[in-house]
């Protein structure tokens, strides 16, 4: 592409953002790209070692940690000799985290799990790729790998695929202009950090793209799966999901608005008093209430929850650095869907217990998480086969070694971890 940053001068694309500035127009259009990164690595010495989840179904202790059964010599099977349509009928989503500005190993990733062909373009078919967040921060290639997303995206579509991209906590930094993990290349690229910071704007390009995209997706058999699966960066808290259920519930909008407060206070508080404006977060203050009940939703109540969750989000993103500074708001602190740690904490039963409780709030069987390292390079199994932890550090700029992987699910709760990995990187999980 010529231009890493540009206005988008369309403010029709996207609702939330009115007509900038001639000024700001014109400062945005004349910044250039940088030089292209240099050609992708090849997986020539690379080979996916196949590893195969059973249901969480299929004789799974839902309160305990998952066994992964790994099956197959690591020779790997990455789809390139099956057709689209294949590969779509037996891994019709496919998950990769945080891919933070490492465009070499992204290709990787996406060639291995066969979803680009050598040539870059997109070649699964009707298959759905989720990107759980945090394509932003600490590698060179950042907003070069986040266009080549994009173009990604529409090239799927065309084939009837789709690719779903989420927000990360780095990309909700970027748009709070908290630029530290910006690489000192990548604010070159785009002629220094007054420029950057237009580009990440609300009128800029990608700032305008990153605002549309989702918090968090809940995909079932409509994409070809045979259960509901939650994909949401950090993990969604009971307290957050309750919040967004109650409120795509019908009924009384102050009722609604009223167990918003209460539960998005970290689900362990209720207000003194209510809160008249229905979708403005204002925490007052709050006492102590028991935990409520919950009872198993439907899918379709679980979709409209986070439907309702990633409206809210692009509303409050529409605003501008100041009043977005980060972790000021309840979807932006570190009990949010952006930060929080709770799924990767050592408390085996008390993270079952609130993952449970999640998924029964959206109707969900599995939850899929990036945001959390496993510096072990492995995709991590929790809770019976129903927590997948899925960064294992594909870019090399978090150690300096690349570990690219990807979550592949299939049709009968079949779920399988792709890595590309030398003969001597075995694992069994």
């Amino acid at each position: 592409m010529s231009r890493l940053c540009h206005v988008q001068l369309a403010a029709r694309r996207w609702r939330h953002v009115p007509r900038p500035p001639l000024l700001l127009q014109s400062l945005c259009v004349a910044v250039a790209c940088g030089p292209t990164v240099a050609a992708a690595l090849r997986d020539d010495g690379f080979r996916g070692h196949r590893l195969e989840v059973t249901s969480p179904a299929e004789g799974a202790d839902a309160d305990g940690p998952g066994l992964w059964d790994a099956r197959g010599d690591g020779d790997g099977d990455s789809g390139e000799g099956d057709g689209p349509v294949a590969r779509a009928a037996e891994w019709p989503v496919i998950s990769i985290s945080d891919l933070h500005g490492d465009l070499q190993h992204a290709k990787v990733v996406l060639r291995g799990v066969g979803v680009i062909d050598e040539q870059d373009k997109w070649s699964g078919g009707s298959v759905v790729l989720v990107q759980t967040g945090d394509v932003l921060d600490r590698g060179p290639d950042a907003l070069e790998l986040e266009a080549f997303l994009d173009d990604l995206g529409d090239q799927a579509k065309a084939a009837g695929g789709e690719v779903i991209r989420l927000l990360g906590n780095h990309e909700i930094m970027n748009m709070c202009q908290n630029l530290k993990y910006v690489s000192h290349h990548q604010l070159q690229s785009v002629g220094g950090l007054m420029a950057y910071k237009v580009c990440l704007g609300p009128f800029g390009d990608p700032g305008w793209r990153l605002r549309r995209h989702q918090t968090a997706a809940l995909l079932g058999g409509e994409r070809g799966l045979g259960e509901a699966v939650l994909f949401v960066h950090a993990g969604l808290l009971p307290s957050v999901a309750r919040a967004f259920v109650e409120r795509a519930a019908p009924g009384p909008a102050e009722a609604a608005l009223e167990e918003q407060l209460l539960l998005l206070s970290m689900g362990r508080a209720r207000p003194r008093r209510r809160r008249a404006a229905m979708g403005t977060f204002r925490l007052d203050a709050f006492v102590k209430a028991p935990k409520p009940r919950i009872r198993r939703r439907s899918v379709a109540e679980g979709q409209a929850a986070i439907e309702a969750l990633n409206e809210e989000v692009r509303t409050l993103l529409a605003k501008g650095p100041t009043a977005l500074m980060a972790k000021t708001h309840p979807l932006l602190n570190n009990s949010g869907p952006f930060w929080t740690r709770r799924f990767d904490e050592r408390d085996e039963a008390g993270v079952c217990r609130d993952l449970k409780a999640t998924l029964d709030l959206l109707g969900a069987s599995r939850m899929v998480v990036g945001h959390s390292v496993q510096f072990d390079g492995k995709i991590k199994a929790r809770c019976g086969n129903r927590l997948f932890l899925t960064d294992t550090a594909i870019s090399r700029a978090i150690t300096g070694t690349a570990q690219p992987s990807a979550l592949r699910l299939g049709p009968g709760g079949q779920a399988e971890a792709w890595y590309a990995v030398g003969a001597s990187r075995r694992h069994d999980l």
